[in-house]
């Protein structure tokens, strides 16, 4: 079942969508104002849904070989540490453990995932980890605060868990929305799994039909370019 919602931002996506052809068809537009065009009405529908998206910021450690870090010792002390500065410990599933803490108006969860290397007659030891974060309820309309908590929070975690892993490293920044549009279609035609490129030179971005990644130290000045690319390609 769609809600009044949901039905009203269909209609008015459809109506500037046939309002833009029309234009199109009694006068010559530039390319750049059509594109402008096409994405205020984007921006707008997802705008008047506030669709979900979600947002997965990741870290990874630099290599803790050297520490010879027991797995099990290790975790008590990470989970000390984040019990003190408040963040909640979840559980666990696999080797994935689960946290939760809030940070500004974003609740936030932390996932940490270790990766092990074995020595013999001895063992499994910590060779690094993975942190992953992600907001509980990722929406369209608090996409810029959401992201701009994620980033403060890792910041700060970064000090909190420095003196157990060093310097946790950027690695990506993935959004998803539920359902994807237009660019689903456009990478099955051509038998694409994604679309990669650089933004300014300086990020790595992939398109594919699960959402968008970028890859490298993100900053708040490529957040508007992202969501400019979330509303119009999905």
């Amino acid at each position: 079942m769609f809600t009044i919602d949901q039905i009203i931002a269909y209609l008015l996506g459809l109506a500037t969508k046939y309002i833009g052809d029309l234009i199109q068809r009694l006068m010559p537009i530039p390319e750049d104002v059509l594109f402008k065009f096409d994405l205020f009405r984007k921006d707008l529908y997802k705008k008047l849904r506030n669709v979900s998206i979600e947002m997965t910021y990741t870290l990874k450690s630099s290599s803790l070989k050297t520490n010879m870090y027991d797995w099990e010792d290790f975790l008590k002390k990470v989970k000390e540490v984040l019990i003190k500065n408040n963040v909640k410990y979840e559980g666990q599933r696999g080797n994935k453990h689960y946290f939760q803490f809030k940070t500004g108006m974003t609740e936030i969860k932390l996932d940490i995932l270790p990766s092990f290397f074995e020595v013999k007659k001895k063992g499994l030891f910590l060779e690094s980890i993975q942190v992953d974060f992600s907001p509980v309820n990722g929406k369209y309309n608090q996409f810029k605060d959401s992201i701009v908590d994620m980033l403060s929070s890792t910041k700060h975690l970064e000090k909190t868990l420095g003196s157990l892993v060093g310097n946790l490293t950027s690695e990506s920044l993935r959004c998803g929305l539920k359902k994807v549009y237009r660019f689903t279609g456009i990478l099955k035609g051509f038998k694409l799994s994604a679309l990669t490129g650089k933004i300014d030179n300086k990020y790595q971005i992939d398109l594919s039909q699960n959402g968008v990644v970028v890859y490298g130290s993100i900053d708040s000045g490529l957040i508007s370019e992202l969501k400019k690319i979330i509303a119009f390609y999905y």
